[in-house]
């Protein structure tokens, strides 16, 4: 089940795979430089570690840009990507462990 803010995130995308995250989003051509001045070459792909949180990160920067997530924190993210409330008042709190 997704949350509010993962339905809000994911709306009018292919679906919730970085790849095709990373494409629908127009990332490709920064990711693909990024990569290639970061990552040895036999590991600039998706499922390699590096190459994954570069991809991560372009979305995460892009995810600020979009309208509603202005002044997104990781803090809010967590909160907003659990279901139960109990858990959301917890991270609300800045308590993770």
């Amino acid at each position: 089940m997704w949350t509010r803010t993962t339905r809000l995130i994911l709306q009018g995308f292919r679906s919730a795979r970085l790849e095709d995250l990373v494409g629908d989003c127009g990332l490709q051509a920064e990711l693909d430089e990024l990569a290639a001045r970061h990552c040895p070459g036999e590991r600039a792909r998706f499922h390699a570690a590096l190459y994954d949180a570069l991809a991560a990160a372009l979305l995460l920067i892009s995810l600020g840009r979009r309208a509603g997530f202005e002044g997104m924190t990781l803090p809010w993210l967590f909160a907003h990507s659990v279901m139960s409330g109990e858990a959301r008042d917890e991270l609300r709190q800045e308590r993770l462990f």
